[in-house]
């Protein structure tokens, strides 16, 4: 890994681990306190609250932190891969086991994160370039 790349990662791994973090605690809230019976509140709260919140959060504070440059593409992807991994870690692996018949992954939640990420990096950018301004002056 060249210099450049291992300062980034040094630099940002605070963001960057914060995204899969949220997604381990959705998953152990699911599976350890009981949330399967209430999937209406823990979809509210968790998948159309928590998450979309936290994308957009870690995405702008990443974008406003650095200039992210060939990583601009690979995060929101990796984002929407982990938000529809804990729906799938979640709701469907529970509708597997109940029923006994395999659920795919629905992909179009990568593209719900993918949009949510981009939304969160075009924040940040646009905070870095507002920041920039009120330091030049």
């Amino acid at each position: 890994m060249s210099d450049a790349n291992q300062s980034f990662f040094q630099k940002n791994r605070p963001i960057l681990f914060s995204y899969p973090i949220v997604c381990a605690f959705s998953i152990a809230c699911f599976w350890l306190l009981g949330q399967k019976s209430d999937a209406l509140g823990f979809t509210l709260l968790h998948l159309y609250g928590l998450h979309p919140l936290a994308i957009v959060l870690t995405s702008a504070l990443l974008a406003k932190r650095s200039a992210i440059g060939k990583w601009a593409l690979a995060w929101p992807l990796f984002m929407g891969v982990c938000y529809m991994a804990t729906d799938f870690m979640t709701f469907q692996l529970a509708n597997t086991l109940s029923c006994g018949i395999f659920r795919a992954p629905e992909f179009v939640l990568i593209a719900a994160g993918l949009t949510l990420s981009f939304l969160g990096l075009l924040i940040g950018i646009i905070l870095r370039k507002i920041f920039c301004k009120k330091t030049q002056l």
